[in-house]
């Protein structure tokens, strides 16, 4: 996907767009919420935020000063780093430390890196955002998914929001159509509150428990990520379906023994 970096930016009124193509557009809780299809470096804006696990690896490096880039190499992970800059096109970055990805284990770093990046700029007061959806090693549709559901559920949750606009910028054309479908997906789930409150349940337990789930699989369900492109949770419903078919049928045999010794006791 280009480089290595996860990154939010917020864009001034002054600000202007070179060359970004809008993809859609939505409103969702009096912030217009967007998808475009173009380069992060070809934006200008006030704030920034980098989600990063090798300070070698961002969009940034060439904006780094020693300081800066010595922070980035010790800190822990989930640490901000703010670097302060009188630049044509960026005030501020801020760096946010996650591990590389390396199995399902880490998608929710991704998710909480996401809704931490605008918590600070909402805190910050600033009203227009922009993200940069450049997560590594992440399939397209999956990433898109875990970016737009943190986008919205930051909005859905918020009780005081500064932010009046957040632009969803990838240089990617099919990982804009991916963002674009997630982002069709979750306005029509909110407009109904219990397929709302079912897909968003099913999605938080894969993605902050998924071994302890598929450690229960049998032998002849064929379970992995890949059943979750273009957001298609059937597979997980079917698996959690005969993981609760075989808890029952375990506990009514539990039950059957149980009966009978007492039986033979008495």
């Amino acid at each position: 996907m280009g480089n290595n970096t996860v990154c939010c930016i917020s864009r001034g009124k002054d600000s202007y767009i070179l060359n970004n193509e809008l993809v859609i557009y939505r409103n969702f809780k009096n912030v217009t919420v967007r998808v475009k299809q173009g380069d992060i470096l070809k934006e200008s804006g006030e704030g920034v935020v980098c989600l990063y696990y090798n300070p070698d690896k961002t969009a940034f490096t060439q904006l780094y000063d020693s300081e800066v880039y010595q922070n980035l190499q010790k800190s822990s992970f989930d640490t901000i780093i703010p670097q302060p800059l009188q630049h044509e096109f960026f005030r501020l970055i801020i760096y946010y430390h996650v591990k590389q990805f390396e199995n399902d284990r880490d998608l929710f770093q991704y998710y909480n890196g996401y809704r931490e990046c605008l918590q600070s700029l909402n805190d910050e007061g600033l009203k227009d955002i922009l993200i940069s959806d450049c997560p590594n090693r992440l399939q397209r549709a999956f990433s898109a998914e875990v970016l737009i559901r943190s986008v919205m559920d930051f909005l859905e949750d918020s009780q005081q929001l500064n932010i009046k606009s957040i632009t969803i910028l990838n240089a990617d054309k099919k990982c804009t159509r991916f963002l674009k479908y997630e982002l069709i997906k979750y306005i029509e789930e909110y407009q109904q509150p219990s397929l709302r409150k079912e897909r968003q349940n099913k999605f938080m337990k894969f993605i902050t428990s998924t071994r302890s789930v598929t450690s229960k699989v049998p032998d002849d369900c064929n379970f992995s990520i890949t059943d979750f492109e273009l957001g298609d949770e059937s597979r997980l419903i079917q698996l959690q379906e005969k993981i609760k078919n075989i808890t029952l049928k375990t506990k009514n045999i539990n039950k059957c023994k149980n009966k009978n010794y007492q039986q033979k006791k008495n």
